[in-house]
């Protein structure tokens, strides 16, 4: 099987020198078990092979005519005591805007068995996207004198994999079917406009999109006694490790650049994305006679949240504390800490500033398995609501977001806002009776 499709789109915010792109795509396919050699198979049902390459063109959120230069009144300023009127540009402009493109890769095999009774689809895919609207902002200093244009020249990579898996059987009258699917997907930076001199430490190509909301210093557990501050204030160059002044039970940061102090230098990325890398499911449910029953599973894995603020610090603007500061760490008579396991820093009435710099500190894996929904009905006989005079009754019970297992707690991990600020998720049951008539 083979199918082409060829788009040939023009676009008002480009110049007319690139307003218009063709963008081709195709299929290809073969269903091997219409082959002779597998068309009286017993074992496979159903195999196909398929193979696709598109490409598409992307003008949405891009400004209509970046290709012009825009003026407008300004804020107004004083010239020999009168007011004068400023007139300020939209911008430098370019005429060599054209479209985002997206190129994409796919490989995938259907597989069926046992007369479709399980069946496997599988997806292996590559996508990349050129041609990105942005600016050199990373390549100038933030003295230029200008605002930059947007240009086409940021480039992402996509890839990853999707399988789903069906199984449907039966017992005589129990009848039952189970699915399950996984998908992995990551993006990485392959131009971003950046300067070939920014510190390998916070480079951002080659890292995921948004990497450069987790630049932060790396947490080394906390400071457990004055002589260990004393210490490494005594080696470092200026006489102070670590800023703020730290002590007993404050966080200690890490020193990654070997220069016996601790400051902006030291930062670097922390944690994983915000997106989930990976992202599951399980629907599985029964009939039996009258009864059904069914019940969803989700999940995701390979990403953190960053908690801060209400959602995380103790008395942060006078407000409450969680379980999770009893087991602060707690200081004894002669000034240092007590329990040298405890899991989160001394507590102080006001904001503390060694404490509350952004940190791999304050980095929760947001890994989460949830159980979304469930359900259990009952449909009467057919004979029993002959007699009553109505067609089909069924009466249910179902609950959504019963449980979640997750180290987050408090908050929803689906939802990674840094200080929680989102309306939660409701447990919510239904009892309810479907009447037909």
């Amino acid at each position: 099987m083979f199918e082409f499709n060829g788009r040939y789109d023009g676009s008002y915010k480009f110049s007319k020198d690139s307003r218009f792109g063709f963008f081709p795509s195709f299929s290809l396919a073969w269903r091997a078990s219409e082959e002779n050699f597998l068309a009286d198979s017993k074992l496979i049902s159903n195999l196909k092979f398929r193979a696709s390459y598109g490409e598409l063109g992307n003008d949405s959120g891009i400004g209509a005519f970046r290709y012009l230069e825009f003026f407008g009144f300004g804020g107004p300023f004083i010239d020999n005591a009168s007011v004068a009127q400023t007139i300020a540009s939209s911008g430098l402009p370019d005429p060599a805007t054209t479209w985002e493109k997206a190129k994409t890769y796919n490989l995938g095999i259907d597989i069926g068995l046992l007369n479709n009774a399980l069946t496997i689809e599988t997806d292996i895919f590559y996508k990349r996207t050129s041609d990105i609207l942005t600016t050199r902002a990373l390549q100038v200093p933030s003295t230029f004198g200008a605002s930059l244009p947007f240009e086409n020249i940021g480039i992402i990579d996509n890839k990853g994999f999707e399988v789903v898996l069906n199984y449907r059987g039966n017992i005589k009258d129990f009848n039952f079917f189970t699915n399950f699917n996984m998908g992995y997907a990551k993006n990485e930076i392959i131009d971003v406009a950046e300067a070939e001199d920014v510190d390998p430490l916070r480079r951002l190509t080659g890292r995921q999109i948004g990497a450069n909301t987790r630049i932060g210093f790396i947490a080394d557990g906390l400071f457990l006694t004055q002589q260990e501050i004393d210490d490494l204030n005594a080696n470092a160059p200026d006489g102070v490790y670590q800023t703020q002044n730290p002590r007993p039970g404050d966080i200690r940061y890490r020193d990654i650049t070997g220069d016996g102090k601790v400051d902006n230098e030291d930062r670097t990325f922390i944690g994983n994305n915000t997106v989930p890398e990976f992202t599951f499911g399980l629907n599985l449910g029964f009939e039996y006679k009258q009864f059904d029953f069914s019940a969803l599973f989700q999940g995701a894995t390979n990403f953190d949240m960053y908690l801060a603020n209400e959602a995380a610090w103790a008395f942060f603007n006078g407000g409450k504390v969680f379980d999770r500061h009893l087991d602060r760490a707690q200081i004894g008579t002669d000034g240092n800490v007590i329990n040298t396991n405890a899991s989160y820093p001394r507590l102080t009435l006001i904001n503390n500033a060694v404490n509350e710099r952004f940190s791999s500190y304050w980095i929760t894996p947001g890994d989460y398995i949830r159980f979304k929904n469930v359900e259990i009905g009952y449909t009467l006989p057919q004979k029993v609501v002959d007699k009553i005079g109505i067609n089909r009754l069924r009466v249910y019970l179902n609950g959504r977001n019963l449980v979640t297992w997750s180290k987050i707690k408090h908050l929803d991990p689906e939802n990674p806002q840094i200080r929680g600020w989102f309306y939660p998720q409701q447990r919510v049951f239904n009892l309810g009776i479907n009447l037909e008539f």
